[in-house]
């Protein structure tokens, strides 16, 4: 969803990175999300894991420093990955902005601020919640006008069938399975 904002908003270049792993999303998995990036509006997507995909780590490095003088000015970390934190200091640009999304599952051990923060003048903010009204008017702004195509970027993710709240179960399965990427739940 992250990328049809940001493609709607006007960002030049989308550069989407994930992990794909036994335990999480295998390699079909992770192409088919992948492809759902591209068609929201993602100009590379990249497989961080040297192991699957070698040489994508690299060549995410390099497109992000060089094609924009330094990288990129906004990173938004979703992950709550050690290794994606430290990614997204690497490429932001000197004075860029890091938001950080995604939950670590312990206490960061090599993170350096002073690195980002300091030397390269970074902004790093964390998002938890939302300014509640502010965001939701934006969004309605943005889903209301037609020429943003961002409704119908949104469609394509947002499964057709809305689920009961009593069959939650059934819907949990449906994205755990990825055979939805985003589900509506109904009371």
């Amino acid at each position: 969803m992250s990328t049809a904002v940001a493609r709607t908003l006007g960002a030049a270049r989308i550069y989407i990175t994930d992990f794909s792993n036994p335990r999480g999303f295998d390699a079909l998995h992770l192409a088919k999300r992948f492809e759902t990036a591209r068609q929201l509006g993602a100009d590379f997507c990249f497989d961080t894991n040297e192991d699957a995909a070698p040489g994508q780590q690299n060549e995410m490095l390099q497109r992000t420093r060089d094609e924009h003088g330094g990288g990129v000015d906004v990173v938004l970390e979703m992950s709550g990955a050690e290794a994606a934190y430290n990614d997204a200091g690497t490429i932001v640009k000197n004075g860029g902005q890091i938001l950080l999304l995604g939950i670590p599952s312990r206490p960061l051990r090599s993170y350096d601020f002073g690195k980002y923060a300091v030397w390269k003048g970074v902004t790093i903010r964390g998002i938890f919640g939302r300014r509640l009204f502010e965001t939701w008017y934006a969004m309605l702004d943005l889903l209301a006008a037609e020429k943003s195509e961002l409704k119908a970027r949104l469609e394509r993710i947002i499964a057709q069938e809305m689920v009961p709240l009593s069959d939650f179960e059934r819907g949990f399965e449906l994205v755990r399975n990825h055979e939805a990427v985003k589900l509506l739940l109904a009371p």
